[in-house]
């Protein structure tokens, strides 16, 4: 999946954006405040809805999106629910959704469309479905919405506090005939389970627990990719610990590290976060399917300025995965190229971004850095 272009808004606080498109990689930069972190939260918020989730919000919405060679273009506008009742599923409904393609003739081709009293799926009218879950989680089972659906789930949020937390698993879970089929057709069909796992929306370090026992030429290649940033490690493991909480047995999962010249193992509460949130990302390139799409907010959150050259190679280097990432910090900024760059602005309640280009600035990385950070729109954070 590639996100193409996403116009959104919040229909209580007025709070818009309007027509902002993405590339391969886009790297959202601007003050604090402007409205980065708002812009992935929408993208969170519509994943969501199209997950089977209830709208959170009265909001108005339109993203398109490509799929292999098809271009989509979902949108649609909820409302607050208005009966006053208890019996009401969600304080907010669904009152009008339209999902369309470009067939290979260039002609616009409706899957769906929803208003206030009649639905349409291929044209033809079928009952009323719950308003207050999206069209998409509804038909989910449809060949046409399937690959849709599969789509929005390999949409990765990528939190790099959350995902310092040490991973607790159920002992039940790992007993469960779900994962013991997990570890016959491993037997069978390795290809297709490193497929599965890949696409799977589960912690980092829980994959990368699965990898070191199952898959363990991948976790070869994430050691050495680490190792290449960090020579000083010499190998890493994964602690698997049993224990009991609020009466049941769970397995916690934690990353070890032992660095060049030594025998002791270092354990993660006493790993750099920024060796420990590198780890993390080598990871996420490795056990995340080839066409997620990547979203993080504060890229810099907790890197080291001796890992951060790395990790923007990596990202320029990436020609399947789509990254959408923020900062606003000038180190960041300076090591990924201008064109890759959305300046971020507000006025009022008006979001926009714009690329590098629409501002003329320099050709030279160097160059377009020194007029960025002399920017008023980049400085002030807003423009007429």
């Amino acid at each position: 999946m590639r996100i193409l272009s996403i116009s959104f808004w919040d229909l209580n606080t007025k709070w818009n954006y309007q027509d902002i498109t993405f590339d391969q990689l886009t790297l959202l930069v601007g003050v604090s405040g402007v409205g980065k972190t708002k812009i992935i939260k929408s993208i969170k918020t519509l994943t969501e809805i199209a997950l089977g989730e209830k709208v959170p919000l009265p909001i108005k919405w339109k993203i398109n999106f490509k799929i292999g060679d098809n271009e989509y273009l979902w949108s649609g506008r909820s409302k607050s629910n208005e009966v006053n009742t208890f019996n009401m599923r969600n304080q907010y409904l669904l009152e009008q959704e339209k999902l369309v393609y470009m067939s290979k003739d260039n002609e616009v081709v409706e899957v769906f469309s929803r208003q206030e009293n009649e639905t349409k799926f291929m044209g033809n009218i079928v009952p009323k479905t719950n308003s207050d879950v999206s069209l998409l989680s509804i038909f989910s089972e449809e060949e046409k919405i399937f690959k849709i659906i599969s789509a929005f789930r390999n949409i990765h949020m990528f939190n790099f506090d959350y995902s310092m937390r040490k991973i607790v698993t159920s002992m039940d879970s790992l007993d469960s005939e779900q994962h013991k089929k997990f570890l016959r057709m491993k037997e069978e069909e390795p290809d297709i389970v490193l497929k599965v796992m890949k696409s799977i929306d589960a912690p980092l370090v829980y994959k990368l627990a699965e990898a070191s026992l199952y898959f363990p030429d991948v976790f070869k290649e994430i050691k050495l990719d680490f190792i290449d940033i960090f020579p000083r490690v010499d190998d890493i493991r994964i602690r698997m610990e049993n224990e009991i909480q609020d009466d049941k047995k769970v397995v916690i999962y934690s990353v070890e590290l032992k660095e060049v010249g030594t025998e002791q193992w270092v354990q993660q509460e006493d790993i750099s976060a920024g060796m420990y949130k590198t780890l993390l990302f080598i990871t996420l390139l490795k056990l995340t399917d080839e066409e997620s799409v990547v979203i993080i907010d504060e890229f810099e959150n907790s890197l080291g300025v001796n890992c951060i050259d790395e990790i923007s190679a990596e990202l320029i280097g990436e020609a399947s995965r789509q990254f959408i990432i923020t900062s606003h910090h000038p180190y960041i900024i300076n090591n990924i190229a201008q064109d890759y760059w959305k300046i971020v602005t507000r006025n009022n309640v008006h979001v926009k971004a714009k690329s590098a280009k629409e501002y003329r600035l320099g050709e030279s990385k160097h160059e377009a850095f020194k007029q960025l950070i002399n920017l008023d729109a980049y400085l002030q954070g807003e423009e007429e």
